[in-house]
């Protein structure tokens, strides 16, 4: 069932992306997918992902708040973290912006590395005014994906993420 309705949401990508007029026939569609499949968490999470591709975040939050009625477990694994991600940017574009860094923080504690939930995080804190947040929040993420190269100063650059923003003397980390 999953890949036909895959394939069903995929299909109707050109009419997402379109006009209005195209939009609304995509809608139909997704409104019919969501009556047939009220209680199946992936098919809520594929009509949520499809109106968030397109800009209907007030629509896309519906379903995704939906899957987490529902039971996160019954989604694959695999779109777990990507449901965390999902929500988290929904409502930051909502300016939800509470309810997006705590869904996002719940995702980072389930998911920790999955570096996306930071980023989106960082974006998060960005929007709210908060640029060393954000930045703490990158360079977290920059430390856990590094190529080697860092680990020789992770111990100074760990601590220098945990002092951004603070003064110290003549400089700010």
């Amino acid at each position: 069932m999953s890949a036909t309705l895959e394939d069903s949401i995929k299909s109707l990508s050109p009419l997402l992306n379109g006009s209005e007029d195209d939009f609304e026939q995509a809608a139909v569609t997704l409104r019919h997918i969501d009556a047939v499949h009220p209680h199946d968490a992936y098919a809520q999470y594929l009509v949520g992902s499809a109106y968030d591709s397109c800009g209907r975040e007030a629509l896309a939050i519906v379903h995704y708040e939906k899957v987490f009625g529902l039971g996160i477990a019954n989604l694959p694994e695999v779109r777990r973290p990507e449901l965390y991600v999902q929500t988290g940017s929904t409502l930051r574009n909502l300016r939800r912006f509470g309810e997006a860094r705590k869904i996002l923080a719940e995702g980072m504690n389930h998911y920790p590395d999955y570096q996306a939930l930071r980023v989106f995080a960082a974006l998060v804190d960005s929007s709210e005014g908060d640029p060393d947040a954000a930045a703490r929040h990158l360079y977290a993420c920059v430390l856990m994906n590094a190529d080697g190269s860092l680990s020789r100063f992770r111990r100074a650059l760990t601590y220098y993420v945990g002092e951004i923003g603070k003064a110290d003397g003549d400089h700010v980390a």
